[in-house]
């Protein structure tokens, strides 16, 4: 599914970290959302409506009570699923809920908002902790905080997100950030929303007034609500471990495969990052027990599933899992487990694992036959083929240079110690900018597109470029090299 909306979003290079993604339009995802769902002539869509409680019949949830416009409205079903992030029907049905780290703060609400007028040959990208892009000689976040230091933006907005769109000369800010605040308590929403509206102007002005390339932009569009990332957790017939997600966890009820996400934890008791290194996770399975509320005595919640960052996990496992594209797996196979459910006469819990993975997996068995005229059998001729192949490539790789080169020494803390090396300041300075070595070097392919007036008409060509020229990177996603430290140093590093 996840593939299917950015497609539809008009994003489908979007990566899962973010690293190379682009902020889709958000008018065009209103409509285009709106037409997926109605696209589905079996759905009813119920907009302004709310929760209120549930109806239940001994340990098993047999529908909704809902407020609308119309008044009070029962909904009778097989399945009940709780997509709500806040967990508010598992709540109702007495599931066992966590909240939070062991001291009870949760990750701080924020509100996303979009500027436009940013003069992209200038104006940098950050996506988060994870980008080093730099401004004045230094990491961009650590500009951000000595700004905050010197009192010209708040301590607690120190952390200025500012990611790319698909429109020309956008950002989508993902900085305000209000902590203390539930929003499962009412009264805490309004004010919360108040202070982060009134972050939006501060950063507006900080941004005009300190950072290069935003010194016209213009505030044009944020979030319809508050942004939450952290409220209810439900507790299931599995709790899952940001440990697990770390090593990549298998499963043999898996149904959702090779998530990834790093553990990403906005601090519940101050600025940016809780945590001071961040957890990267391998792609990593959620078992369908994750999705199976229990309740306070720990017995099992029947008619009733759960989807979404309020699943059975841990406070840190959480940070990992909340984000969109896990979710919007999480909503298409619990979906599935809902309708096979219902259409077998059996609750969710007794629904066949297996069953659930067949279904799921149908949709890559029919395009594995679309193509079957494309594909043969391997047999034991080709696995020969395959390891003569392998021992002729092993055979070449052992007599190049540096064969047996150790990368011990340039990971984690060693290569961010290594890159912000002060040698960097001598190496560079020998360096004429000229590009040679990226031309006479065996993997340096990259190249632009130029065009030319040659006095009969406008003739397109492409020619070998360099990362060691100003304007090559003035073209690269993101994180321009301003400076030629920055681009020796990049040269070196990657190569």
């Amino acid at each position: 599914m996840r593939d299917e909306i950015v497609k539809l979003l008009g994003v489908p290079e979007n990566d899962m970290i973010g690293e190379t993604g682009k902020a889709h339009d958000m008018e065009r995802a209103k409509l285009e959302l709106a037409r997926f769902v109605a696209k589905e002539k079996n759905i009813d869509v119920l907009l302004q409506t709310s929760v209120f409680d549930v109806l239940k019949d001994g340990r098993r949830v047999t529908g909704l009570l809902l407020a609308s416009n119309e008044g009070r409205m029962a909904l009778s079903a097989d399945v009940v699923i709780d997509c709500s992030g806040d967990a508010t029907v598992c709540f109702l049905a007495g599931a066992r809920i966590e909240k939070g780290r062991e001291d009870g703060l949760m990750q701080p609400v924020t509100l996303e908002f979009r500027i436009d007028g940013v003069d992209d040959s200038r104006g940098l990208y950050c996506i988060g902790d994870v980008d080093n892009v730099e401004l004045f000689g230094m990491r961009f976040l650590d500009w951000c905080k000595q700004q905050a230091d010197e009192g010209k933006i708040p301590q607690k907005i120190a952390a200025v997100r500012l990611h790319p769109c698909t429109a020309e000369g956008q950002r989508q800010v993902n900085t305000t950030q209000v902590n203390g605040v539930d929003v499962t308590r009412v009264m805490d929403i309004f004010p919360a929303d108040l202070e982060l509206r009134e972050q939006i102007e501060i950063l507006m002005r900080f941004l005009r007034e300190n950072v290069p390339g935003y010194e016209n932009i213009r505030f044009i569009q944020s979030g319809t609500t508050t942004g939450v990332r952290e409220t209810r957790r439900v507790m299931g017939d599995y709790v899952i471990t940001a440990e697990e997600l770390a090593e990549g966890c298998r499963f043999d009820d898996v149904v959702v495969h090779r998530a990834e996400f790093i553990v990403d934890i906005h601090n519940p008791a101050g600025a940016g990052q809780a945590e001071e290194k961040i957890q990267y996770c391998k792609p990593y399975d959620l078992p369908y027990r994750c999705f199976l509320p229990r309740d306070c005595e720990n017995q099992g919640i029947e008619g009733l599933l759960v989807a979404g960052r309020c699943i059975s996990g841990t406070h840190r496992a959480h940070a990992s899992y909340r984000v969109m594209s896990p979710c919007m797996a999480m909503g298409e196979a619990i979906g599935t487990a809902a309708a096979l459910a219902s259409k077998m006469g059996i609750t969710p819990r007794e629904l066949p694992v297996k069953t659930l993975q067949k279904a799921l997996t149908d949709k890559g068995e029919a395009l594995t036959k679309a193509v079957e005229s494309l594909l043969t059998e391997a047999d034991g001729t080709d696995a020969e083929k395959l390891e003569t192949e392998k021992t002729a490539i092993r055979a070449i790789v052992e007599k190049l240079p540096y064969s047996d080169l150790s990368l011990e020494g340039w990971n984690g803390d060693a290569l961010t110690e290594k890159f912000n090396s002060p040698v960097w300041e001598e190496l560079y300075k020998p360096c004429l900018a000229c590009g040679t070595c990226t031309f006479v070097c065996p993997t340096c392919q990259c190249y632009d597109i130029k065009d030319y007036d040659t006095g009969h008409g406008v003739k397109r060509y492409r020619c070998w470029d360099s990362c060691m020229y100003s304007d090559f990177t003035m073209m690269a996603h993101g994180n321009n090299r301003t400076s030629q430290l920055q681009r020796f140093r990049q040269r070196f590093m990657h190569k």
